[in-house]
């Protein structure tokens, strides 16, 4: 039983891209989908598609290498199952990468967040 499922896919991705392989197949959540689109929208990520349905959907993440480097160089789960952490639009600044942060309006990136005015659970800061 994976504890933290979020955790575990990005794991899954950066040992995949130290590999160099170019797809892999994560079991499907709405959550990983609209965190891979947004990785996907970014270009840490070739590619999204979900394969099956119910129990037995899997997603498949296309991986990025730029120069044969890959595209997804580290991350840090900020907001974790046994401690969450939440900040006002004030206090989500941008840095190296892409923050992810769960607002009420669904997942977005930390800069998206402050354009809309929104704060929220700050999720995953990615480079």
């Amino acid at each position: 039983m994976v504890i933290d499922p979020i955790s575990d896919m990005l794991n899954q991705i950066m040992n995949a891209q130290a590999a160099e392989k170019a797809v892999i197949w994560v079991p499907f959540s709405k959550t990983k989908f609209l965190l891979a689109k947004i990785l996907e929208k970014h270009h840490y990520l070739k590619e999204v598609k979900k394969r099956g349905v119910g129990a037995k959907a899997r997603l498949g993440l296309g991986l990025q290498y730029f120069d044969k480097q890959p595209a997804i160089s580290g991350f840090r789960r900020i907001s974790k199952p046994g401690r969450r952490l939440y900040a006002p639009v004030q206090e989500i600044h941008p840095g190296k990468g892409i923050l992810i942060v769960s607002t009420s309006h669904g997942l977005m990136t930390g800069r998206e967040a402050r354009k809309e005015g929104l704060g929220g659970e700050l999720f995953i800061h990615l480079w």
